[in-house]
């Protein structure tokens, strides 16, 4: 190369911006039904999360929540214990849910979407409230019929709640005649671990298929 050539410079780099984040759609109306609704599982995580979505503005409109558990309270007492794990969530920095501060209208949202069903969950009796509560919330709150049931208990109730579930007919989706279409939708949630080893996953699992379907 002759050394009089002339050097090329670089260009000059260019700020790209990246487009915005697309903000999530807000989910089908629905009722949660959570199982275990005094636990750690729901008062750290599970409801946290959900106060999340009412701040994002993602948690839809037609949403309720039913909290279900052994402990003899009230819907109001569950709300309080909820609100003041959240609070104890402002400037922890370790906590699961990093806040400043609690937004009150987000939180009253959520609150008032919510209904507490005391009970066994391995007696059928528990079932039948859950059935009328699911009722009084799609009066309520429009919630169409879709449920999720969250089971936020200990690994060993997970096939006798998926059963129940199914005895009571509440995990049933329910066909429209004319277009052969479920005019509503049923799902399970099942908190890990999912079995202590292969063989009683596999048998978990199968146990479970014996009410749902593979989609719920």
């Amino acid at each position: 190369m002759s050394d009089n050539q002339p050097i090329r410079e670089s260009p000059t780099p260019q700020m790209v911006e990246s487009p915005p984040r697309a903000r999530g759609s807000p989910a089908d109306p629905c009722v949660m039904v959570v199982f275990g609704a005094g636990g750690d599982m729901t008062k750290r995580l599970l409801v946290p999360a959900l106060y999340n979505l009412s701040r994002t503005q993602v948690l839809p409109e037609k949403f309720a929540l039913i909290g279900v558990d052994l402990a003899e309270t009230t819907v109001e007492s569950w709300r309080e214990h909820l609100l003041d794990m959240l609070k104890s969530f402002v400037g922890n920095a370790a906590a699961a849910l990093d806040i400043d501060q609690v937004d009150e209208a987000a939180w009253e949202r959520l609150a008032n979407k919510m209904s507490y069903v005391q009970g066994d969950l391995t007696k059928p009796e528990t079932y039948e409230k859950i059935r009328g509560t699911l009722d009084e919330a799609e009066k309520a709150h429009g919630t169409q019929g879709n449920v999720i049931f969250y089971l936020g208990v200990a690994g060993r109730f997970f096939g006798t709640v998926v059963e129940q579930l199914g005895k009571a007919r509440l995990s049933n989706p329910v066909e429209d005649k004319k277009n052969g279409k479920n005019r509503f939708w049923r799902r399970v949630v099942i908190e890990k671990p999912f079995g202590h080893s292969l063989d009683s996953a596999r048998e978990l699992n199968a146990d479970i298929l014996r009410t749902l379907h593979e989609d719920q």
